[in-house]
């Protein structure tokens, strides 16, 4: 259902009717529904967790799909610059949004009135636009100086990337607003709109021949349409105001300390394939990226919680409800480490077989290794992302920025040393040994602020059940009938039913728990 704000209805908004049935609920406990027939927020959480993983999910296998389209429709220095293209493009937000986004999830996700949600959101829109415009128009100036660094020339794409930008930083606010209200289904379905939207643009241009220029072209098409349908719906549910930046100190207060911290998770994600590309090349970072990318698959199970966390447990919080916030922590923390430590494994060991199938015989045969350590650093992220949820929570977004921005120096500076070293591989271990400075530190933080229990036990199961589908997954690639694209998908299945039943049978959740991952796939009923 739209919510719709007429000018002329009372100025108490509800925007998250059912969010707030669903903490109402929580307050009785219980999973499924509470006492007065309202799905509880345990249910309601579980449920869009598995929306916004289900999307995640689409947009993953989205890339995959796209991998061989790219790979196989482009020389591996093309792939390479298309690569440059995309980190360039998700570097521009954390420079010009000054973490505002995030402050309009904080301080709108619990807001009644029309009145300051429209004064906020289009404060925070005015602002990133101008700023937005700014920096897209000095990038495009110096395209010529760009282009010789770091796209091998193409000031043609250079070009691009300053609109692409543009356009990727409004959408941001955007997408953020509806994560604010809990708008979950929205948000979920412009996801999968602007992956199905690439997809379809991209197939019939790359396949006609039209390369790299084509693929930017589409990637900057995809981006326009989003931000049009997007923007016409804002406008239509809060009309337009001129705003008056009222709260924009509040607002910036909490969301610069954010900027060196997206920028340091820029740093850590992303800054290897500039550097391979100074120091070895772009053919290098075509090669490199297609391991890295196989690895971030995990990321993909703690997406949601990260999307999802920081309105509930704001809400929750704001309401004092702790127990239920130390709860949701510890869960989430479950949730991730009982999918993310047998999916780090099995991509680690897969790595070559599943490279194959996505890209091409070269590709794979140079970029395999990076796998197995991306998967590792991509473990310890998930669960350093959990932990920074208590900081951003307490609004110490101070300490977040500065463990982060520390970790980016040590990814940047083992990046410097390890690249020219060790080539392409240097820079995966530079990124595990960064990954695992912020896990450390973000950890004693959040623990000093807000402790929250750790099933070191379940831990300790889910490794086992893991070393158990390692064994399987090993022995059956000793055998000749499970070789092949069709080998590598039987023991890929194999892998996740042994470890299934290992799950199960070493007692891994308990029945609430059980109970919580059921409402991940089971929409809790309404009244």
């Amino acid at each position: 259902m739209f919510i719709i704000y007429e000018t002329n209805k009372p100025t108490r908004w509800e925007p998250a009717h059912n969010w707030a049935c669903g903490i109402e609920a929580l307050i009785h406990g219980g999973a499924g529904t509470g006492e007065d027939g309202q799905p509880s927020a345990y249910g309601l959480f579980s449920h869009r967790i598995a929306l916004v993983g289900a999307t995640n999910i689409i947009g993953t296998v989205g890339g995959i799909i796209l991998l061989p389209l790219l790979t196989r429709s482009m020389s591996a220095d093309h792939y390479g610059i298309w690569v440059q293209f995309v980190v360039t493009v998700t570097l521009f937000p954390f420079f010009v949004d000054f973490g505002l986004p995030v402050a309009l999830v904080r301080f709108l996700a619990a807001e009644k009135r029309i009145e300051r949600i429209r004064e906020g959101f289009y404060s925070v829109l005015a602002v990133v636009l101008v700023a937005a415009g700014i920096a897209s128009l000095v990038f495009a100036l110096l395209a010529p100086q760009i282009a010789s660094v770091l796209f091998g020339g193409r000031e043609d794409v250079v070009r691009i990337v300053a609109m692409a930008a543009f356009f990727e930083c409004v959408n941001i606010v955007l997408f953020n607003y509806l994560r604010a209200f809990q708008r979950i289904k929205l948000y979920s379905g412009f996801q999968i709109l602007q992956t199905v939207l690439l997809l379809g643009l991209l197939a019939p241009v790359l396949l006609s021949g039209l390369g790299l220029i084509g693929a930017v072209s589409c990637f900057l098409i995809t981006r326009i349409a989003i931000m049009l349908t997007l923007m016409g719906l804002v406008v239509r549910w809060l009309g337009l105001i001129r705003p008056r930046f009222s709260r924009m100190r509040e607002f910036l207060d909490f969301g610069l300390p954010l900027v060196p911290m997206n920028l340091s998770n820029w740093a850590l994600t992303s800054i290897d394939r500039y550097l391979i590309g100074l120091f070895l090349g772009v053919l290098w970072v075509g090669y490199y990226n297609p391991g890295y990318s196989l690895g971030t698959i995990l990321l993909m199970i703690v997406t949601p919680l990260r999307f999802l966390l920081p309105a509930a447990l704001s809400e929750l919080y704001d309401k004092e409800m702790v127990r239920r916030v130390r709860t949701y922590l510890s869960y989430s923390l479950k949730y991730f480490l009982v999918l993310a430590i047998p999916g780090s494994v099995g991509l680690g060991i897969l790595s070559k077989e599943l490279l194959l199938i996505l890209t091409t015989e070269e590709i794979a045969g140079e970029g395999y290794l990076v796998t197995p350590i991306i998967a590792g650093a991509m473990l310890l992220y998930g669960a350093q992302i959990i932990m920074s949820q208590v900081l951003i929570l307490k609004k110490r977004t101070r300490i977040i920025g500065s463990v982060m921005v520390a970790a980016a120096i040590v990814n940047i500076g083992g990046n410097v040393i390890a690249i020219p070293l060790l080539g392409m591989i240097g820079a995966a271990y530079s990124t595990f040994v960064a990954f695992a400075f912020a896990l450390v530190v973000t950890t004693y933080f959040a623990m000093v602020h807000l402790r929250f229990d750790i099933d070191t036990t379940a831990i300790a199961k889910t490794v086992l059940g893991t070393l158990l589908m390692l064994i399987i997954i090993y022995l059956m690639g000793l055998f000749d009938p499970f070789t092949g694209h069709l080998g590598t998908i039987l023991r890929i299945l194999t892998g996740i039913g042994v470890y299934g039943c290992s799950t199960f049978l070493l007692g891994t959740l308990s029945k609430d728990e059980y109970k919580f991952f059921k409402g991940l796939i089971r929409k809790p009923r309404k009244s």
